[in-house]
């Protein structure tokens, strides 16, 4: 009763309002929320924009509202039915795509500009980023779940947050790209082009999104992109035409862009294109990128991409920023197609998001690709698109899955695609059956990723039961092969060939026996055997089996596009091999593999722009010779560069395959570190003199600068000699690195190269000119009498008869470089260059004066001054030599015509 009265005579306490209402006059303004600010909410301007001077702009009324939608209204809009969404998003694809429009017309283009910018406040539910895939999802229904904008916004916070991941780092790539200086770029732009980013927001989108948008808006200023269909600052609008934000004019492209974009279609589509016979992105795609700018430049990011990365491209060509600024026109372009639905659902979309996650592949940065992979999937999920649903789609699909998949074995985690194929083994094409191993293949990874093995240990007799059902699927899938997948008759594998050739075409085909035997190996190596030797000696004869045919396989396939899958087959057979040669020659497959994908064909004309090639071709028409120098150290180097500038004659510095492996190529690259600085740079050639270890010639050709390399053989017997000089010379020619070879056998031995005593000497015949020409040598090292290291005390007994029959044979095809030159006198120096030796290698010739330097002061000198004289030792004696009349006629005078910018001007 007292309580009753007590509160009875207490004034009545305000009611209170319910959370997230009424607590504040709104939710602040939209600078603040954008700047993550508390905001008093004062007007006209709230303080924090007052200080900062920023535009302090607050949502209307109508979008508050649609902000706090709650209960079942959410939930709704969380669970659309699919008649509501193919109402709301039909499904675009059209047959004439060039019948788009590139820009915005000038109706488009101002209703655009003229329409109210209205700001959406972020949604409260839970962020759908945060879920896991199983969460998004039910595996067994094949409705999609997101509607399309709201997968297509996922998929560009992806782009943008691979530039918010390192603010600073795209700051410095943003301001190398302008060429503005870092600081130039005041804090007033960066709002500016938040202001420009008016993007649709559904209520499927949340706040995180939101965030990470605003956040690379703040980084990347707008992209002075000539290509981009819209105005840099248009709002948002409501839909106009489907096809507004295509255009009526084809692309224009400068000869560069050309370059880059032939690359793409001559190439670079043949790599996705590999098991769609339509070649949907060599024919359909190229024509959607003439009027779509978005996929044009995806296209450009990706072809610069993989430019940049080839050891053939020029300087120009290998800069990463070019990617780089066509991935960030990309951006630029997406967020402003977002405004229009029909973009969301649009063919060209898809082939957009494809290319940039090949970008992300070729950029080998795993958390991106995975995200990029990631947001391809909320994309094709959100269209229902899958292995079946035909055209450009579909190819975009298995496409999709094949980097997937490859992504999924590297992370050791399962597939993201939850689609199973209906379609039975007897309604299917030739191609499809071939696809359908990939999507086999994807339960393989699955059932080798870490959630699948760490599932079974509790229960292994379930996971031996898992292997035996994919075990079914292939060889259900092999029961099943057409004609078209058995082997052609192809040549025969030589004597020294570890496996036996295996010729399955088309290619496409081919990898796919590789990947069905790939599936078998990763089973076999993860299924746990409980049966003790006896099944474990049976599945090493069904994994050797496997591993024949992988690499049986591999051994015909010459293409780009194949040779991608084939590498990563190689991969998975190498994990079981334990053979020696089967080792070698599985790595030697993929690097085969990695240098018709990495690299592109060298230029015709690489020959007439190598060094080495121009200096010595220079030196046969003058009718001089060229010293070729061996360098031992540093002193040797700096010594012969700098009397190459004294002299202003041409010279070549040899290295022996000693100072590779002694220093680890640092002699190498510091010999080309001071040729560049020089300004006879173009005159001073960098070689790798008696290269003889097959694989350490290999090795310098895709590590170090050399310009020619003389791969030598002579070693071994003709036959073998003339095998292993064709290989190597083709494998360096794929790095327009010229090469020299030794028909015959020269005697002797030097300090540094293999010494062939032992070896009975051959003079080089005649008819073995033909022979080694025919490998495509550059410069041949004959032997006619000379020798390595010092003669005996008769001297050098030459055979000049031999020597001009050689020279008449050879008629200018290749060069002649002369060996054993210690010892040699002028006279007979003469005589030879006469008789058409136009490369000189020397020794001892240009470096006595610095060894008896050393041997004379070594125990007195400081190792400063001791290097400092030893070094101008090397000049001056070289010089002495050069300025002789038989090494660049009239060098005295300066006959080269070189400024200090390294170029002629004569």
């Amino acid at each position: 009763m007292d309580a009753t009265r007590r509160l009875a005579n207490e004034p009545p306490r305000k009611k209170r309002k319910p959370r997230g209402r009424g607590l504040r006059k709104s939710t602040g303004c939209i600078t603040c929320k954008r700047r993550h600010l508390k905001c008093d909410e004062a007007t006209p301007d709230c303080g924090p924009c007052s200080k900062s001077r920023q535009a302090c702009h607050y949502a209307t009324s109508t979008q508050m509202q649609g902000s706090l939608q709650t209960g079942q209204e959410s939930a709704d809009a969380h669970s659309p039915s699919a008649s509501q969404w193919n109402s709301r998003y039909p499904d675009p694809d059209r047959e004439q795509a060039a019948s788009g429009l590139l820009r915005l017309t000038a109706e488009a283009a101002a209703a655009s500009s003229s329409a109210p910018v209205e700001a959406t406040s972020p949604p409260t539910e839970t962020p759908y980023s945060q879920l896991s895939i199983q969460e998004q999802f039910e595996a067994d229904t094949q409705l999609a779940l997101t509607p399309p904008d709201a997968a297509f916004s996922r998929w560009f916070n992806l782009l943008a947050s691979d530039l918010t991941s390192e603010k600073a780092g795209g700051t410095r790539l943003w301001t190398s790209l302008t060429g503005a200086p870092e600081t130039s770029a005041p804090e007033t732009s960066a709002i500016d082009t938040v202001d420009s980013l008016h993007l649709p927001v559904s209520s499927h989108q949340t706040s995180t999104d939101n965030l990470i948008v605003q956040d690379v808006a703040l980084l990347v200023p707008p992209v002075p992109n000539t290509s981009a269909p819209f105005p840099p600052t248009a709002p948002y609008t409501k839909p106009l035409d489907q096809e507004t934000w295509q255009g009526s004019q084809p692309a224009k492209l400068s000869d560069k862009e050309h370059d880059l974009f032939e690359n793409f279609v001559i190439k670079l589509s043949a790599w996705i294109d590999l098991y769609d016979p339509k070649r949907c992105f060599a024919i359909l795609v190229p024509h959607l990128a003439m009027h779509d700018a978005g996929l044009m430049n995806a296209i450009l990011a990706l072809s610069a991409r993989q430019l940049s990365i080839n050891i053939n491209a020029t300087e120009e060509q290998q800069d990463r920023n070019i990617g780089l600024q066509y991935y960030y026109e990309t951006l630029h372009y997406v967020q402003q197609a977002m405004h229009y639905d029909s973009y969301t659902v649009s063919p060209e979309l898809l082939a957009t998001a494809l290319i940039i996650s090949t970008y992300e592949m070729l950029d080998d940065f795993r958390s991106g690709w995975e995200r990029h992979l990631k947001g391809v999937f909320w994309i094709q999920r959100s269209q229902v698109i899958h292995g079946d649903s035909g055209g450009l789609k579909q190819a975009i699909w298995w496409a999709w899955l094949r980097q997937d998949i490859w992504a999924a074995f590297r992370e050791r985690r399962k597939t993201l695609s939850f689609w199973t194929p209906a379609k039975p083994y007897a309604d299917m094409t030739s191609y499809e059956v071939a696809t359908r191993i990939l999507w086999i293949f994807a339960r393989v990874v699955d059932y080798c990723s870490e959630e699948s093995i760490q599932a079974g240990e509790g229960n292994l007799q379930l996971r031996i039961d898992k292997a035996g059902r994919i075990f079914e699927m292939l060889d259900e899938w092999q029961n099943n092969l057409s004609v078209e997948f058995a082997p052609l008759a192809g040549r025969k594998g030589k004597p020294s060939d570890v496996f036996e050739p295996i010729w399955i075409h088309p290619p496409a085909f081919g990898n796919s026996m590789q990947v069905y035997c790939a599936g078998r190996i990763l089973i076999l190596l993860h299924k746990p055997s409980l049966k003790g030797m006896r099944e474990y000696m049976a599945n090493q004869k069904l994994l050797a089996k496997a591993v024949d045919t992988v690499c049986g396989i591999a051994m015909t396939l010459t293409d780009d596009a194949s040779s991608l899958v084939s590498s990563q087959c190689l991969y998975i057979a190498g994990l079981c091999i334990q053979d020696v040669r089967q080792r070698e020659a599985v790595i030697s497959l993929i690097d085969a593999c990695h240098r018709r994908t990495a690299t592109m064909a060298p230029p015709p004309d690489w020959k007439l722009s190598n060094k080495s090639n121009r200096v010595l071709a220079a030196a046969d028409k003058g009718k001089y010779g060229v010293i070729a120098a061996i360098a031992y150290n540093i002193e040797h180097i700096i010594g012969f560069i700098k009397a190459a500038e004294v002299a202003k004659s041409p010279i070549i510095i040899q290295f022996f395959p000693w100072a590779v492996t002694y220093s680890s190529g640092l002699l190498i690259r510091t010999a080309a570190d001071a040729i560049s600085r020089s300004p006879l740079r173009d005159h001073i050639v960098l070689h790798m003199d008696h290269a003889q270890d097959y694989n350490l010639i290999k090795e310098c050709a895709d590590q170090l600068p050399f310009d020619s390399i003389m791969v030598d053989m002579s070693h071994y017997e003709k036959e073998e000699n003339l095998r292993k000089t064709r290989e190597l010379v083709a494998y360096c020619q794929e790095k327009c690195i010229a090469t020299e070879a030794e028909p015959g056998r020269i005697e002797g031995g030097e300090d540094g190269v293999m010494d062939t005593e032992g070896l009975e000497g051959s003079k080089t015949t005649p008819e073995e000119v033909d022979e080694f020409v025919a490998t495509g040598v550059d410069a041949l090292a004959p032997a006619f009498g000379n020798m390595h290291g010092e003669y005996w005390s008769i001297g050098p007994q030459l055979d000049f008869l031999r020597l001009g029959q050689i020279r008449d044979n050879i008629n200018g095809r290749v060069r002649i470089a002369l060996h054993g030159t210690n010892g040699f006198e002028e006279d007979l120096l003469r005589k030879c260059i006469a008789e058409g030796c136009s490369k000189i290698n020397v020794n001892r010739m240009v470096l006595d004066d610095y060894y008896d330097h050393l041997k004379a002061n070594a125990p007195t000198m400081s190792q400063t001054q001791l290097m400092t004289e030893g070094t101008q030792k090397v000049v001056d004696l070289t010089v002495k030599w050069m300025e002789h009349r038989i090494f660049a006629p009239a060098t005295s005078k300066g006959n080269l015509g070189v400024n200090q910018g390294g170029k002629q001007i004569n």
